[in-house]
């Protein structure tokens, strides 16, 4: 599954949540998702695929983005 957009939307949102049960990927966090995000940034040339894709909490996706809340 891949898109031409930036943002995951749709049918590839939700499989990804789906693949990660709905629970935040990062290490030990367990909170529910909120977002979808890219493992390795677009800005960077990560593609908005399936494999590329990764649920995250809010609080976890604002400090990627911010580094900080």
């Amino acid at each position: 599954m891949t898109s031409q957009q930036r943002c995951f939307t749709g049918g590839l949102a939700t499989a990804i949540r789906i693949r990660d049960k709905g629970i935040c990927t990062t290490p030990w966090r367990g909170a529910p998702a909120r977002h979808t995000d890219h493992i390795q940034p677009h800005s960077k040339g990560g593609p908005t695929t399936y494999q590329n894709g990764t649920s995250l909490c809010a609080k976890c996706n604002l400090t990627k983005a911010h580094g900080r809340l």
